[in-house]
């Protein structure tokens, strides 16, 4: 997510959490705060549970449309975050 920070700005990387939420959902402890989950079982699993995740995964084309990235900004997203692993 550093990555598209810094590919993109606050703005698409509001857009991507925007987009995990809407697939996994929130369970706020206020019932007018929660969200319901819109994704299919494997995509929440995938979002919940993934802190890493590679050009080549399962529904990161849809977390690129999701966030409004051109496929060069995302390409752009995995290089930064390469070089930013320790």
């Amino acid at each position: 997510m550093t990555g598209i920070l810094t590919v993109g700005g606050q703005p698409k990387l509001n857009a991507a959490n925007a987009y995990i939420r809407g697939i996994v959902g929130v369970d706020a402890k206020d019932l007018a705060d929660q969200i319901a989950g819109t994704g299919t079982p494997a995509q929440k699993v995938m979002w919940s549970h993934c802190d890493k995740f590679t050009r080549g995964m399962v529904y990161i084309n849809q977390l690129r449309i999701g966030a409004g990235l051109t496929n060069k900004e995302m390409d752009d997203v995995f290089r930064i975050g390469v070089a930013q692993v320790p």
